[in-house]
């Protein structure tokens, strides 16, 4: 059976009604997860249609270095690297997979646990 019309529900919380208001939010999204390579020593990533990008944040062995309005960067100085993307409504993106760049040799970071116990 369908239901039709307006209607009201009461949310009953140990015998009382729960009163107050709702606090109504707007819907927002973060930007997605930048997927990075590095290419010679430029580190570049896809840029994120799904929301505004105001800027990226690149992140040099776990700490803030750098601020890029553009979705490439120029490697200077060897280390860890990850990108993260700030959209217009100040939220951030989840960080990149980490990847490590020596001036030479790029690979990705990627540890497994040794496996315990049967699947």
């Amino acid at each position: 059976e369908e239901l039709e019309g307006e209607h009201t529900i009461r949310i009953v919380l140990n015998g009382h009604s729960s009163g107050g208001s709702i606090n109504i939010q707007p819907v927002a999204y973060s930007p997605l997860t930048p997927v990075c390579t590095i290419d010679a020593d430029v580190l570049s990533w896809a840029e994120d249609t799904s929301v505004t990008v105001l800027e990226y944040r690149i992140i040099r062995n776990g700490e803030p270095y750098a601020t890029v309005g553009e979705n490439r960067f120029k490697l200077r100085d060897k280390g860890e690297y990850q990108v993260v993307a700030v959209g217009e409504n100040g939220l951030e993106s989840f960080a990149s997979e980490p990847l490590t760049y020596n001036g030479e040799c790029v690979h990705r970071e990627t540890h497994f646990p040794p496996l315990s116990g049967r699947y």
